[in-house]
């Protein structure tokens, strides 16, 4: 049942760059348009009192620190503070990655394959969803501070 939950959701998001329903696809007298390629039929409007699926969107994908490896790869399912499924190597798009060696976040000045090959300033993460070293989960920071967390609040997703 859980396989084919993916599937739905795999095959209901397109690509970024999968060209737009409606526009001209190809060339000359074979050129088509993505809608006559879509045999996905259109919705049908609920009717009164009808209870419709909630539309779930496509997942995101985020960068997280992976604790085993001390490096960042690409989160592609994850939930409760953990990641559960690890994509490609990548740096989070503001650089500021937690150092495993002393257990803070600082800016990264030359991301590699995932890690760092050399640390600026102490940072913190945008969004305050930090790595907690101590239970291994992510977490909110309430009282972020020179790359550490002073207080860390809620599971966060990662």
């Amino acid at each position: 049942m859980r396989n084919a939950f993916f599937l739905v959701v795999f095959a209901a998001c397109t690509h970024p760059s999968a060209p737009p329903i409606g526009k001209p696809v190809g060339n000359g007298s074979n050129a088509s348009t993505v809608a006559d390629r879509d045999p996905k039929p259109k919705p049908k409007p609920p009717k009164p009192g009808e209870q419709v699926a909630p539309d779930i969107g496509c997942p995101t994908s985020s960068c997280v620190f992976h604790a085993g490896a001390g490096l960042y790869f690409t989160c592609l399912a994850g939930g409760s503070g953990v990641c559960f499924h690890f994509g490609a190597a990548c740096t989070p798009a503001d650089a500021c990655m937690f150092d495993p060696a002393d257990r803070t976040y600082k800016t990264c000045s030359t991301p590699v394959e995932g890690g760092c090959t050399a640390f600026a300033k102490a940072c913190a993460p945008a969004s305050k969803c930090m790595f907690d070293p101590a239970s291994g989960l992510h977490r909110t920071c309430d009282q972020p501070g020179a790359g550490r967390c002073a207080n860390f609040g809620a599971i966060c997703a990662p």
